[in-house]
């Protein structure tokens, strides 16, 4: 339940921010977020684990987001890098948003954490 609560503030932090820039006019041509973004570490078949990223990219800025990567990397338990890897994303106009479910495929260990960071050009 902290989790869902933490999430929750998190969100609630980024809506007052977005609303700053908005009322400061101080608003992006083109920015990106992630909303509701979950790894799963998915090692049902020990041959072939993934790393499974669902989640939803926004575009809370005023123009067309272009040629959008989300870039995901994650460490396995003996602190080597398991994923350093990026997938392209949908061009995304102002306000629209997509749902992402990637998996990113890994050999080893199992992963122990994960980032991402999204990029684009206006």
């Amino acid at each position: 339940m902290n989790g869902k609560n933490n999430q929750i503030q998190t969100l609630n932090d980024e809506i007052v921010s977005l609303q700053t820039q908005v009322a400061n006019g101080t608003f992006p041509a083109a920015e990106l977020i992630g909303v509701g973004m979950q790894y799963i570490d998915n090692r049902t078949d020990i041959s072939a684990p993934f790393l499974e990223v669902t989640g939803y990219v926004c575009n809370v800025g005023t123009s067309t987001s272009n040629n959008c990567v989300l870039h995901v990397s994650a460490t396995r338990t003996d602190s080597s890098i398991g994923i350093d890897s990026s997938s392209n994303i949908e061009s995304l106009q102002a306000g629209n948003y997509t749902k992402v479910d990637i998996q990113f495929p890994y050999h080893g260990t199992p992963l122990t954490s994960f980032a991402s960071n999204l990029e684009w050009e206006n």
